[in-house]
């Protein structure tokens, strides 16, 4: 008997927390993209090369592994530090 491997669900969105995901394939058509959509706030990650099954180990781990881009990154870092800054002025006080 041939071990089945265990296909990993999708984690709730990385922006929202939530789990309320619309999965799509490419419909058997490899120039359309899968994707994981949250329904709640829009976060989206799409795969060019997946199957035309559902679940995709693929696309699944695609959504899992995703993280923040550039700009997410960049808006994290002013955050922190308008809190640095503000933390600052009142321990001079």
């Amino acid at each position: 008997m041939i071990p089945s491997k265990k296909i990993e669900k999708p984690k709730p969105c990385r922006k929202c927390g939530s789990k309320n995901l619309k999965i799509w394939n490419c419909g058997y058509n490899t120039f359309n993209p899968g994707g994981i959509r949250c329904i709640d706030c829009g976060h989206e990650v799409k795969v060019s090369d997946c199957d035309n099954w559902n679940p995709n180990p693929t696309l699944i781990n695609a959504w899992n592994k995703n993280k923040k881009s550039t700009l997410e990154q960049l808006q994290d870092a002013k955050k922190e530090i308008k809190q640095l800054r503000k933390e600052l002025a009142e321990s001079k006080k």
